[in-house]
């Protein structure tokens, strides 16, 4: 219910506007050693926001009912956080920068599948 409830509530505010972030970024130069037009993104906070608070309940919950070690389940929720976190620095980060913070997401994101799998076969060992 809670996680149904959270993203109900970010999609709504996405929906009315009103999780919605607009940002403008200076163009490319041009080869009058000009600007371009302002570029302009579009940020959805809310999504990020509805991640962080549901994708960590779901591994507690996921950890809890396969009876993993809690060392498991903080690793999972530390990676899932930290890769949420740099996903956000990510969107908001101008130029070349934000290229770090996906890779460094995208890091994180192998170490929980890593950790999940891991997980997932040690709980398949117990269940024989």
């Amino acid at each position: 219910f809670f996680v149904a409830s959270v993203t109900a509530f970010s999609y709504f505010s996405m929906y009315s506007s009103k999780g919605i972030l607009r940002v403008e970024e200076p163009g490319d130069v041009d080869a009058d050693g000009g600007e371009d037009d302002v570029e302009k993104r579009v940020l959805f906070p809310a999504w990020y926001l509805s991640w962080v608070l549901t994708i960590p309940a779901l591994l507690v919950g996921m950890g809890l009912v396969a009876n993993s070690a809690l060392s498991s389940i903080v690793v999972t929720v530390g990676s899932a956080t930290t890769m949420l976190a740099l996903l956000w620095f990510g969107a908001v980060a101008q130029g070349e920068h934000r290229y770090f913070f996906w890779a460094g997401a995208v890091f994180f994101f192998v170490l929980l599948a890593f950790a999940l799998v891991t997980e997932a076969v040690r709980g398949s060992r117990r269940l024989k």
